[in-house]
């Protein structure tokens, strides 16, 4: 909102000329994130981190909306989580690779592997199974400018 009243105390109205004079231009593609950034906001709250896997759960319906192929990717990479922290009983902490019973190579974040798995790549991913909750090995930010993924604002 102070991103539109910025604008908004910038622009005059001239309606003799029928004409609209701002010092700031606006780009429909940024005001479109902005707002979808704002309705993530309302709907999902405060993010937290670690973040609970009954929290990522709710958030299944928002993706639904934005994009369905995102909403099953997402949606079947928790059903494998929760169904493997059902399997396996565990008091400690897990990296995803180990609660999945596979191999854990120390390899890097992959663009690919990370697109499939909706940023769950199971190297980088630690399973809390006391209360549910999911982080990454790493920072967050780092894995994801590591494999190409990071959007950062442009110059």
């Amino acid at each position: 909102m102070r991103a539109f009243r910025l604008w908004d105390g910038n622009v005059t109205v001239n309606h003799a000329q029928r004409e609209v004079r701002s010092v700031f231009r606006l780009n429909p593609d940024a005001v479109y994130a902005l707002l979808l950034v704002e309705v993530v906001r309302r709907r999902l709250g405060c993010p937290e981190y670690p973040a609970r896997l009954e929290v990522l759960k709710r958030s299944e319906a928002l993706h639904w909306a934005i994009n369905e192929s995102l909403y099953y990717l997402i949606s079947n990479e928790l059903k494998l989580i929760e169904k493997s922290l059902e399997k396996r009983k565990s008091s400690r902490t897990l990296r995803l690779c180990e609660l999945y019973g596979d191999d854990c190579e120390s390899g890097a974040p992959d663009k690919r592997v990370m697109i499939a798995h909706a940023g769950l790549q199971k190297e980088f991913v630690l399973v809390d199974p006391c209360n549910k909750q999911l982080r990454c090995t790493d920072d967050a930010e780092n894995l994801l400018d590591r494999c190409g993924l990071l959007i950062s604002q442009r110059d």
